[in-house]
């Protein structure tokens, strides 16, 4: 069970607080969802931050969340997610996840994409 081509489903709205990052099991999904009380409490220097922001440093800090997420599948710490008729394997990160194993997590891109007028910050 290795998990394979990691993905941020890069949310524009605000239909979902979390960030949802696709990845496979051979040809199975398993979506993982970063709770965004634990990015916005991992980063409690940022006041609120917005779907874009979540989505910006999850994606830039994916190498980190493959850690996290392959962790949680390959211990079994995952539920069920059913959508359109069918059942996914889903995988929670919290914050108590970030804060275990998340060593080298920074929100660096969002001043790079502030001074590029990419995100409001």
């Amino acid at each position: 069970m290795k998990l394979a081509d990691f993905q941020v489903a890069h949310q524009r709205s605000g239909k979902l607080d979390d960030v949802l990052v696709h990845c496979w099991d051979d040809q199975k999904l398993v979506p993982a969802f970063v709770s965004r009380e634990g990015l916005d409490d991992y980063f409690h220097s940022r006041a609120g931050l917005t779907t874009q922001q979540r989505n910006l440093v999850v994606d830039r800090n994916l190498d980190v969340f493959k850690r996290i997420i392959e962790n949680k599948y390959q211990s079994g710490e995952c539920s069920i997610y059913s959508r359109l008729g069918y059942n996914y394997p889903r995988i929670d990160i919290e914050l108590a996840d970030i804060e275990q194993d998340g060593e080298g997590l920074t929100d660096h891109v969002l001043e790079v994409a502030r001074m590029a007028h990419f995100v409001e910050v």
